[in-house]
């Protein structure tokens, strides 16, 4: 059986922007998260590495589509040819020998949400992660939080 442990760690640091058509945030405790659509456009995957155990970098990829339909279920589609550290040639490493873009290129994310999550509170979230053709479950505390008129969703671990 196939292993995605070399790369759970992109999982672990998502940070991702959802809007809702005519959605204001205002002063409350939880968001319904009815009817969510993900703004590709305005919106990316964002992970951190660690180099040499104390340099911390951001890195990115884009979202192909999102959305959160009226039963809570949750759909993500990561661009993995996307995917940009700012230093081209580990770029092209990742696209070519860790995500093999040829054959894989997207990632995909799957979870049920419950339709009040709360904001400012860590919740812990399980999805299904599919890369290379390999589905696994995995948990994840994550917090929203509005900025602006926009839901930031971030892990909290």
């Amino acid at each position: 059986m196939k292993s995605l442990k070399p790369l759970t760690f992109l999982l672990f640091l998502p940070l991702f922007f959802a809007c809702q058509k005519n959605m204001v945030i205002q002063q409350q405790s939880s968001i319904n998260i009815t009817n969510w659509q993900l703004d590709v456009t305005e919106s990316q995957f964002s992970f951190v590495t660690i180099k040499n155990k104390t340099h911390a970098e951001e890195n990115t990829i884009d979202f192909a589509d999102g959305d959160i339909d009226d039963k809570g279920n949750v759909s993500l589609a990561l661009d993995l040819a996307s995917v940009n550290t700012l230093i081209e040639r580990r770029d092209e490493r990742l696209r070519n020998i860790l995500f093999k873009v040829d054959q894989y290129p997207v990632a995909s994310v799957n979870a049920r949400m419950t339709h009040n999550l709360p904001l400012e509170k860590p919740v812990e979230v399980t999805f299904e992660l599919n890369l290379h053709g390999v589905n696994k479950t995995m948990t994840a505390l994550v917090m929203l939080q509005k900025v602006d008129q926009k839901l930031v969703v971030i892990n909290y671990e």
